[in-house]
């Protein structure tokens, strides 16, 4: 009897959520291909406005500020701006597509990752001056290990997350979103500086928020209702 109940359970989780085809062939095929393939755009476009464009030189953003008529410390956090629509566009899209997948939810999360948890910080050590001086203040190496820290945080939090989302998840996150410590870095780079002393001790504090248990609530907009009904 136990068994037939696991057996239906795990038949009906793979049906709700992981119902998209294997094999090349299947998925060209398949009906809802092209919404797929749709939500994956967004979620590319996540990592491109976000990462790609943040700190590989390009002439889109200077095209972009120009169009906007914004000065550059405004405009990184503009892309972060584009990002977070492209992120919450494919989510919202899969769900009233029903395309979700474990595949499209870890991609999601890897490129929350790279747009929000390594793109600003990256952003900042290559913007920063003299972040790798060589100096007998031991100061000196402190934005650098803030960098390192918020990284290792969010990969943390991105992988955290991850399992978590695939075993039980009641709509409340568990330490600080990454897109949202993210964002909080590009506003604090926009108002202060790159080069202001708060920005290390800003990556630091950002980085042990989203490592921690402090429960977030997830915004009523972007909580998907027909799990609350269930």
């Amino acid at each position: 009897m136990a068994s037939t109940s696991k057996s239906s359970n795990t038949s009906h989780s793979k049906t709700k959520f992981d119902s998209i085809p294997v094999t090349k062939v299947e998925l060209v095929q398949w009906q809802g291909f092209l919404k797929w393939l749709i939500v994956n755009m967004f979620t590319l476009g996540t990592i491109f406005v976000g990462f790609i464009l943040l700190v590989v030189p390009t002439p889109f953003p200077k095209f972009l500020q120009s169009l906007l008529n914004i000065s550059d410390q405004w405009m990184p956090l503009v892309l972060a701006g584009i990002a977070v629509f492209c992120d919450i566009a494919d989510g919202k899209l899969a769900r009233a597509w029903q395309v979700q997948s474990k595949v499209g939810a870890t991609f999601d999360g890897l490129a929350d990752m790279m747009a929000f948890g390594i793109g600003p910080p990256i952003y900042y050590a290559l913007n920063r001056s003299n972040i790798y001086q060589d100096s007998s203040d031991s100061y000196a190496y402190f934005p650098l290990f803030a960098v390192t820290l918020f990284v290792g945080a969010s990969v943390y939090r991105i992988s955290r997350f991850l399992v978590l989302t695939f075993s039980y998840y009641n709509g409340t996150f568990k330490g600080m979103p990454t897109n949202v410590a993210g964002c909080a870095v590009h506003i604090s780079l926009a108002i202060f500086g790159v080069d202001h002393w708060c920005q290390p001790w800003m990556l630091c504090c950002l980085g042990i928020l989203m490592v921690s248990a402090v429960p977030f609530e997830k915004p009523s907009f972007l909580k998907d209702k027909s799990r609350t009904k269930e």
